[in-house]
């Protein structure tokens, strides 16, 4: 049986300092063992924070004693979605979005031993929360040291500091700082961001990066090498918390560019914006500027992002080579350039049900049923639920909006389709009964593609 002290040592794969580098925007990047121990716990759990690699190891090692297994059952039943919450001062879609749970991994990242990650926890999380998480990480540490620390730390140390070689002498830094001004938050390039790296085995295939605050979290194999198009994503994922910062002001002028636009796309153009400009930002621009040419790669693994992102790529590019912010000129194609990047769109369910509203009148324990049917389905990229709400009430929310109801006249299971004056698609159907939802989601994907109505 393992047994270990649940320690912080920084070994091998604690940062090295950087010499003479700018003092804004810093950039640390970091490998800790906290965050190797968090995604670890997570890979056990399988509840999509972890990664498959982590969770193969765990696999192949000795089974936890039964004292470790209960104390990671208690840690993989926590609520992973208490208190998501978007900003309540920005309208939908312009907001950051976090919860207590992301505000966790961020904590790993950022805590430099155990006592310092339970104080930055103790705002969302009470004393026996904590204790739970904490009894999993001492739990799940001697496999951490023998499958990842151990065998790791030496390539992950050398992937690591080729990374902060590479962000030097491209001056990402300053990469970031353009986008910041772009943003219209030129005084965003004073904060400092901290990448936090869990280093996977040699071949376990692509990076992945997510955010949060100011901090990118990533798996990151140690034979990875793809050092400009790690840092393209990085900048992607700065942009992406600029865009749920930047002025209100900003987010009326975009919002409007968007209501006044003559697409009958509008509202579908102004849902993918955030995510086509950070990758038109990070994965086009920052990428060009620091291998001399595009990424010949797709940009995004989801092409309704990739065709938009180039679409508005090359204004983009030249707003941000003259160091000039996002302005109304700049906001007022880009409705035009979705039409032109996706002209099926209307006939597309991967552009008509990623940005949903679910309305219905039912429980919100029924809905949950169909939002679990929907995700399993469909790509969905965001969803809100109305529940418990009257069948003519309809959300003024960005973009698609399902309307389901149960029982009641007519024929149930059939689809109709009516267009909201500012171009959203609103979906109504009837069911027999709540089982019912899987077989009509699946024949409106289905009359989506023919275009029937």
């Amino acid at each position: 049986m393992l047994r270990a002290a649940f320690l912080l040592l920084p070994l091998a794969l604690s940062p090295v300092a950087v010499a003479n580098a700018p003092s804004a925007p810093s950039l640390d990047i970091k490998i800790s063992r906290l965050q190797g121990l968090l995604d670890l716990a997570s890979s056990y759990c399988d509840t999509g924070d972890g990664s498959p690699v982590l969770r193969r190891i765990l696999v192949e090692a000795a089974a936890p004693a039964p004292e470790e297994t209960v104390r990671l059952r208690r840690f993989c039943g926590i609520d992973r979605w208490r208190g998501f919450t978007s900003a309540q001062d920005r309208p939908r879609g312009y907001g950051r979005r976090t919860s207590p749970w992301w505000r966790l991994q961020d904590a790993a990242v950022l805590a430099s031993d155990p006592d310092a990650f339970a104080r930055r926890i103790a705002v969302d999380y009470n004393e026996g929360e904590r204790r739970i998480v904490l009894d999993a990480l001492a739990a799940i540490e001697p496999y951490y040291i023998a499958g990842v620390e151990r065998p790791l730390a030496s390539p992950a140390a050398a992937m690591a500091e080729g990374l902060r070689e590479h962000v030097r002498r491209h001056r990402v830094e300053a990469l970031l700082a353009s986008v910041a001004r772009f943003y219209g938050m030129p005084a965003a390039a004073d904060v400092p961001w901290v990448v936090g790296m869990s280093p996977l085995p040699a071949g376990s295939g692509s990076f992945s990066a997510t955010v949060n605050g100011h901090v990118i979290r990533s798996f990151m194999p140690v034979d990875c090498r793809d050092y400009t198009g790690y840092a393209s994503v990085m900048v992607h994922e700065v942009a992406h918390v600029l865009f749920g910062e930047q002025p209100l002001a900003q987010v009326d002028l975009m919002r409007a560019a968007f209501r006044n636009a003559p697409s009958p796309n509008r509202r579908y153009a102004e849902a993918w914006i955030n995510e086509a400009l950070a990758t038109a930002v990070g994965n086009g621009w920052a990428y060009r500027r620091m291998a001399g040419h595009d990424d010949p790669a797709p940009w995004y693994d989801e092409p309704v992002i990739d065709a938009y992102a180039r679409s508005i790529a090359p204004r983009i590019y030249a707003y941000l080579d003259a160091e000039a912010p996002l302005d109304a000129a700049l906001m007022d194609g880009w409705a035009a350039e979705f039409d032109r990047a996706l002209p099926d769109a209307r006939r597309n369910p991967d552009v008509l049900l990623s940005h949903l509203v679910l309305a219905t009148s039912a429980t919100r324990e029924v809905a949950g049923g169909w939002q679990r049917s929907l995700r399993a389905r469909t790509q969905v990229r965001a969803l809100s639920l109305v529940t418990e709400a009257p069948e003519d009430h309809v959300p003024d929310e960005a973009a698609t909006i399902l309307r389901v109801e149960i029982g009641g006249d007519g024929a149930p299971g059939t689809w109709a389709r009516e267009e909201a004056v500012d171009g959203r698609w609103i979906f109504r159907v009837r069911l027999r009964d709540a089982d019912a939802f899987p077989a009509a989601l699946d024949a409106l994907v289905a009359a989506i593609r023919a275009d029937t109505w």
